[in-house]
């Protein structure tokens, strides 16, 4: 019976930020698992290669060009998902950005970009999801990627910090508000990993090793160590679990 709970065979998403790194990790697991996907990012070239990776395992991959800092993108592709998967299931809110910079040279602008990707969009697509999950009637699974850095803090991405705390409130006051629909609303809170995204922190020496001594399992976190989290998240699995963040750091945060 457990075994059946994590199956996706037959349920619909979308995820965002899926052509690489942490995104496209997720995305092969749900794949695997048996979900139908719309994938999005603004690279379609790179969409197009994760597209024909995923269809080895057999479902429906569909590709589509989004802009996560513009609206109508954003609109576009909750309806676009809709109408060519039938209906939605779930959605995982990843897509991202990061500014750096210490806090007193740190711009406006940076700080404003990264709230209009890392938050404003997320609301909006979560927001355009649960509209149709409520229509739909038969509830739904909402994931967004949190970070580590919203309890944690760090330094020289006062931006990209501060974002994160406001998805990891923003986690819960979903989760309030939609759970009479039947519709979770979780968080993933990466530590940190070897992604583009953390590739100027690695080249930092004294940094990098800094951070890996607060990993009790004395590595870095790679994009498959995801996968089991999202299909967990998504699945019937966690029926009874919403409102939290699921933090996937080697053990950082305990140290």
């Amino acid at each position: 019976m457990i075994k059946e709970k994590f199956s996706l065979t037959g349920s619909r998403g979308i995820i965002t930020g899926a052509s690489r790194g942490l995104g496209r990790g997720m995305a092969e697991g749900l794949a695997e698992m048996g979900a139908d996907l719309v994938i999005t990012a603004k690279n379609m070239d790179l969409l197009e290669e994760v597209s024909k990776e995923l269809r080895k395992f057999g479902g429906k991959i569909v590709p589509f060009r989004a802009d996560a800092g513009n609206d109508d993108d954003v609109s576009r592709l909750a309806e676009a998902a809709c109408n060519v998967l039938g209906g939605i299931d779930f959605v995982i809110c990843n897509a991202g950005i990061i500014r750096r910079g210490p806090a007193h040279e740190h711009s406006i602008k940076d700080f404003d970009d990264v709230f209009n990707i890392n938050v404003r969009s997320v609301f909006l697509l979560a927001q355009k999801a649960a509209q149709i999950m409520i229509t739909q009637g038969h509830g739904g699974s909402i994931v967004i990627t949190d970070s580590i850095v919203s309890v944690h803090g760090s330094m020289n991405v006062p931006g990209y910090t501060s974002s994160k705390g406001a998805v990891n409130s923003l986690i819960r006051a979903l989760a309030n508000d939609w759970g009479q629909y039947g519709i979770r609303v979780n968080g993933i809170g990466p530590g940190f990993c070897e992604t583009d995204m953390t590739e100027g922190v690695r080249g930092n020496s004294e940094r990098y090793r800094y951070l890996s001594s607060r990993m009790a399992l004395g590595r870095w976190g790679r994009p498959d160590d995801f996968a089991g989290a999202a299909v967990y998240l998504v699945s019937d699995a966690s029926s009874y679990v919403t409102g939290t963040t699921l933090y996937i750091d080697g053990g950082f945060l305990s140290m």
